[in-house]
């Protein structure tokens, strides 16, 4: 792992560019680290974990091993999925990982997180490989694998690319949310199963699954954490 300090404004974003374009080739891909979390891993170069190809269907099934129910079965807010999982992952069909306009989200992003995290280079070939890279995870119940298999399937089928690891968060762009009712009931599904915290970053409210669907929609940005 190669890490730097953070770069100026101007030029952080340009270098997260640069090397987020040339990933896939170089088999190097940036991530920018919170300061907890440099001091977490140490500033040790990881022992690198292979990333195996994974398919759309792996992360499907992670996510209902996960997939606690939204509510208790007697729980009057009339939820859906809430003794199972949904049966399909929307956008199954689509890659958008590589898209033009996912990398401009992701920097775009880098611009705003540059000034208060570290700029690092692993070795991992995208974004979502970066908690593999890392040996990260946030719990005992989730596997570093098993995170960047289902971050996999998110580039893949929202442009959402991990841009930002903090010692118990992770921060997504999304450069093609989820807009429509069904879209997003069952993308909210796969984030509660992902990451249980219901709390609201903003309000401090506890969401309902549709109360967390409203608040995804056409949201470019992702955010996980856990206490």
């Amino acid at each position: 792992m190669t890490t730097t300090a953070p770069p100026t404004a101007d030029l952080g974003p340009v270098l997260y560019d640069g090397l987020l374009d040339s990933a896939r080739r170089s088999r190097r891909c940036p991530v920018w680290l919170a300061p907890a979390t440099l001091e977490r891993i140490g500033r040790r170069a990881p022992r690198p974990i292979p990333v195996p190809t994974v398919v759309r269907t792996g992360a499907r099934q992670i996510l209902t091993d996960w997939w606690p129910g939204p509510c208790p079965l007697r729980c009057g807010c009339r939820d859906p999925f809430v003794g199972a999982f949904p049966p399909r992952l929307v956008r199954a069909g689509s890659d958008r990982s590589t898209f033009r306009g996912t990398r401009r989200a992701a920097v775009g992003f880098a611009a705003e997180v540059g000034s208060w995290s570290s700029l690092a280079v692993l070795d991992a070939v995208r974004p979502a490989d970066v908690p593999a890279a890392l040996g990260w995870a946030a719990d005992a119940e989730r596997d570093p694998l098993a995170v960047a298999t289902v971050l996999r399937s998110w580039e893949s089928r929202f442009g959402a690319l991990l841009v930002h690891v903090g010692e118990t968060a992770l921060l997504l762009s999304v450069a093609d949310p989820p807009v429509t009712d069904d879209e997003c009931l069952h993308v909210a599904a796969e984030h509660l199963a992902f990451c249980p915290d219901r709390t609201d970053p903003w309000t401090g409210a506890e969401h309902t699954l549709r109360s967390y669907a409203d608040s995804i929609r056409g949201a470019r940005r992702w955010r996980f954490r856990w206490d």
